[in-house]
């Protein structure tokens, strides 16, 4: 999972949103921009376009089953750092990022050795 977490920091430095849409976001994340009218490459680049040298710190990590829940520290150039809680499922024994951002409903705690 936090490789997934890696995964997404470094695309989005790149403005990768293929990586993003395709091998990052959760499919039901990319389903509901859709259902929404905003294609997933279309909604990144209005939403991260403008991010210059964007990095995340991962906090805090809890596991339950098949979801977890990341608390990330968030910050680019030219922008005020923020504390976020960023949500993943398990998909196809990948994780992926259903839920960009936002203050989760619990904070995570401390993460097990190796995830």
């Amino acid at each position: 999972m936090r490789a997934t977490l890696t995964r997404y920091e470094r695309a989005s430095a790149r403005q990768d949103y293929a990586q993003l849409c395709d091998k990052v976001l959760a499919r039901s994340l990319v389903a509901r921009l859709s259902r929404v009218g905003l294609p997933c490459q279309q909604a990144l680049r209005m939403g991260l376009g403008s991010l210059q040298a964007p990095k995340l710190q991962v906090l805090k990590i809890k596991v339950t089953g098949p979801r977890a829940l990341a608390l990330v520290r968030s910050s680019a150039a030219n922008q005020p750092t923020a504390t976020d809680t960023i949500e993943l499922f398990q998909d196809g024994g990948d994780w992926r990022i259903s839920a960009l951002a936002g203050s989760g409903p619990q904070s995570p705690q401390p993460t097990r050795p190796g995830d």
